[in-house]
């Protein structure tokens, strides 16, 4: 058979994936935390108008194709039927 990894050296590896797991988590809950939160309306509550905004960070890249987008946006209402 082929030469083992010693016990020593699957600890440091465990250790180190858990230590970048916990850093992940702790990035993901930091950002999550930092992002603005949309406030809830009661359900039936009428909506007069609303606002949508959309970033693009970086340079626009330019591409020959063309596309079409479509959004719907229905009330729960209209959804059930």
């Amino acid at each position: 058979m082929g030469k083992d990894i010693s016990k020593q050296t699957v600890v440091v590896l465990a250790v180190l994936t858990i230590l970048i797991s916990l850093l992940g988590t702790f990035t993901v809950l930091r950002e999550v935390s930092s992002m603005g939160s949309a406030t809830e309306l009661p359900e039936g509550t009428p909506v007069q108008g609303g606002e949508l905004r959309i970033a693009v960070k970086g340079e626009p890249m330019t591409s020959s194709s063309a596309g079409q987008i479509s959004l719907n946006v229905a009330s729960i209402d209209n959804m059930e039927q």
